[in-house]
């Protein structure tokens, strides 16, 4: 009864019943049942709009009393009596938002919890947003996550009432090779939430113990023995007792320099529809196999890493065309020239700076080509990302450092948190120094839609470009007494901006691609929109200390997976988040 109840929450966050929740979280007993529904299902605010809630009292003997009560942003609110009996209400809903109806009953001779039901009233011409809601319990608790679909509705917060959790079961699936049991990671995707993920680890044996819904899941295996193809199982049953593996099929090539010499060393993986290769190393001669399952239709992707003092660029293609059953061939282009920066100086203001760590970094469109099969289709030109990195000496001179010649970037790091990024083009002669100039001062503010300064607000400064080439590391800000704060940034370097209230008093802003130059003296953080509920787990046991999250419905890649919001739930399992308000028409 009250899973079914939450998935109407979720769907629409309009509620037309809910089973009876307690505020210390034990339940009724199974003598009493106290259920509470309401009509209009989705009602909007309006001079005019009452809203009827009937009490639906199971397995109480006796003369039966009611006591309502009907709270709107923490006041009363004047209600009437539809029934003699006093088993329904009337009250009256002219503004939107959540109002918060309980109910206690008396009269029984069993003891009957007291019932809360958030009433969710839409506001009149509301947009909405389709969002998902994450859930992560605490390791402690062994509850595997939950991911469902959310409609927000603009112009009023809601309260999602109780979501409940499914405690799921403890399954002991064993990972079987030809070599018998096998050690793997594995990653379990429910079919109905593919992004409610479960990671495990197979031992020596191939055994694993994870606690899964009992439902349909996709799993990627990835088995840690030499030779054994990682597989995705499709529609696996929990009640299945072995996830089967094997060698798959030998895929083979070779790899070859820009001046078509036979490149060694060099780490090749393909990724078929998603699914890993085994990872192969280039012989002397150039040749590599790898094992993979061939997935019919798929997509395939081929990465080579190249050898550290190579100094040529990681490769990259992608082709559903690639025949897995050809022999590859896959050629560095041979216009790709290199140039050593051997004894290029790093100087700050004009002093050498000894230790200086130096990231070379940059896109190639055409670095290389691969070839996999005889149709035109299966010859596509590879891109190519560079990431060199070396140390200076104690003055300041680089050591060989072999780089494309190219329109590079370099990212020095002067010391610990003092990065600066420089242009490095190699197409002509080699630079006699690499001059970083200081980090550079920034100034902003964080205020809500009042104009109101928002102390203790939170800006997070993401490196994207050559800092996000280089795993430049993100900083986090706090914002002072009146909103404002400061930061040093990397001079040259790009950010995106992301702004957020922990205490919910606006929403979450992402401004994207700034420089120091180009970050406003003060930014707007939108109008928020209050999500609340309460985590249940079984049924009754509050959920404390989970990470609750709303994500992007429609979102693709990192963003997919980027929090719009984020709270913890209490020790009630109770939590609020807040979300940018869609508004109304």
């Amino acid at each position: 009864m009250k899973a079914a109840v939450v998935a109407l929450v979720l769907a629409g966050c309009g509620l037309g019943s809910v089973g009876a929740d307690s505020d210390d979280g034990a339940g009724a007993p199974p003598g009493c049942k106290v259920g509470l529904t309401f009509d209009p299902v989705t009602p909007i605010a309006g001079a005019t709009t009452t809203i009827r809630v009937s009490a639906n009292v199971m397995g109480a003997p006796g003369v039966l009393g009611y006591r309502w009560l009907v709270r709107f942003g923490g006041a009363a609110v004047a209600l009437t009596y539809a029934q003699a009996d006093r088993s329904q209400i009337d009250f009256h809903a002219p503004v939107p938002g959540t109002y918060e109806v309980s109910l206690e009953i008396t009269g029984s001779v069993e003891h009957c919890a007291s019932a809360e039901l958030p009433v969710n009233v839409r506001a009149p011409g509301a947009r909405s947003a389709r969002l998902r809601l994450r859930v992560v319990p605490p390791r402690t608790a062994a509850v595997p996550p939950l991911e469902k679909h959310l409609v927000i509705d603009g112009g009023a917060g809601v309260d999602l009432g109780v979501v409940g959790l499914d405690q799921g079961s403890l399954v002991t699936p064993v990972v079987e090779g030809l070599r018998g049991g096998e050690p793997a990671y594995l990653r379990f995707a429910p079919n109905a939430a593919p992004d409610a993920v479960v990671e495990g680890f197979a031992d020596g044996a191939g055994q694993v113990a994870v606690q899964l819904l009992l439902e349909p899941h996709a799993i990627l295996v990835v088995p840690s023995r030499p030779g054994s193809a990682p597989r995705r199982i499709v529609d696996w049953s929990p009640s299945s007792s072995v996830l089967g593996v094997d060698d798959g099929s030998p895929i083979t090539g070779t790899v070859h320099d820009p001046a078509d010499a036979p490149l060694a060393g060099a780490k090749v993986q393909l990724s078929i529809g998603g699914v890993p290769s085994t990872l192969a190393t280039t012989a002397a001669d150039g040749s590599f196999t790898v094992q993979a399952v061939a997935i019919p239709g798929a997509v395939v992707a081929v990465e080579v890493t190249p050898p550290g003092a190579s100094g040529l660029p990681r490769l990259l293609a992608a082709s559903p065309a690639f025949d897995l059953g050809a022999a590859w061939q896959i050629r560095y282009a041979a216009s790709l020239a290199r140039k050593d920066l051997a004894g290029t100086k790093v100087r700050r203001q004009g002093t050498p700076v000894g230790g200086a760590t130096v990231v070379v970094v940059g896109a190639l469109a055409a670095a290389g080509t691969v070839t996999a099969g005889a149709s035109a289709d299966a010859s596509i030109e590879a891109m190519g990302e560079v990431r060199i990195s070396a140390v200076a000496s104690s003055a300041g001179a680089l050591p060989s450092l072999l780089v494309p010649a190219a329109q590079l970037s370099a990212v020095v790091t002067v010391a610990a948190g003092d990065l600066a990024v420089v242009a490095l083009d190699t197409t002509g002669a080699v630079p006699a120094s690499l001059d970083a100039p200081p980090m550079q001062a920034m100034a902003t503010a964080m205020r809500d839609p009042t104009d109101a300064g928002l102390p203790g607000a939170v800006l997070e400064l993401v490196p994207s470009g050559a800092l996000a080439m280089a795993a430049a590391p993100t900083r986090h800000v706090t914002s002072g007494a009146s909103g404002a704060l400061t930061a040093t940034l990397a001079a040259g370097g790009h950010y995106d901006l992301r702004f957020h209230d922990p205490a919910g008093r606006a929403a979450p802003l992402l401004v994207a691609d700034r420089v120091t130059a180009t970050i406003a003296a003060t930014y707007h953080l939108p109008v928020a929109l209050q999500v609340r509920g309460k985590l249940v787990l079984g049924g009754t046991q509050a959920l404390a200390n989970a990470a609750v999250q709303i994500l992007c419905e429609a979102c693709t890649g990192i963003e997919r997976d980027r929090p719009i919001a984020e709270a913890a739930s209490d020790e009630t399992g109770r939590f609020t988040l807040a979300v940018p308000d869609p508004g109304t028409r």
